[in-house]
């Protein structure tokens, strides 16, 4: 994992009021992720899956998105243009949308 991202989730999930508990518990979080390489970013999500287990969030964990060999899924001026990743894009933010709805239930 990058070590600003590192630093950034560390930053955000630390409680600094020491009143207001783990600020990232119970929090709706997607993970997703494109690589140029045929691996993708499967390491760097497993990564973060398991960050996220510490900050007691709440995360996504189907559909996966593993946008590997990026390169051909987005057009020359950056629009992502493949309908598999589209679609599994569409299933993530849905799933995360239902958790946030949930997580409104709870406050």
């Amino acid at each position: 994992m990058p070590g600003v991202l590192e630093n950034a989730i560390d930053w955000v999930s630390t409680d600094w009021t020491e009143a207001e508990g783990l600020p990232l518990q119970r929090k709706p979080v997607a993970i997703m992720g494109a690589a140029p390489t045929r691996f993708g970013s499967v390491r760097a999500q497993l990564a973060l899956r398991q960050v996220f287990v510490w900050t007691e969030s709440d995360v996504v964990v189907k559909p996966e998105v593993i946008a590997f060999r990026s390169h051909e899924r987005f057009d020359d001026v950056g629009n992502l243009v493949d309908e598999t990743t589209i679609d599994l894009l569409r299933g993530l933010l849905a799933a995360l949308t239902v958790k946030i709805d949930r997580a409104k239930g709870r406050s």
